[in-house]
């Protein structure tokens, strides 16, 4: 099992998030994610899970990168972590892939 993330991206602030930079949190499980999440103290409010448009993960403002790194979460680019998503959250691309 792993936690991952991706390195923080540049967002314009909203009312929504009032941070200048984000990155997500994902992991092999959704029990897992959660417990990571609770583990390093990102609120459960920061979690996104809408079926067919986003994959399961808790939005992480600069403080909670930090956090997930330091407690071992694995960094990446955002891509290698879209790509990592796709198949832990869609069967049927993980029945797809190669070597999964």
């Amino acid at each position: 099992m792993a936690v991952f993330t991706h390195k923080p991206m540049t967002v314009e602030p909203s009312t929504r998030w009032r941070f200048g930079q984000v990155s997500h949190l994902s992991a092999d499980s959704i029990s897992e994610l959660h417990a990571f999440a609770e583990k390093i103290g990102v609120k459960r409010c920061y979690y996104s899970n809408k079926r067919g448009k986003y994959r399961p993960h808790y939005d992480l403002s600069p403080a909670g990168f930090q956090r997930a790194v330091d407690a071992g979460a694995e960094v990446m680019g955002l891509l290698s972590f879209v790509q990592r998503l796709a198949p832990i959250y869609n069967p049927a691309i993980k029945e797809a892939a190669p070597d999964a």
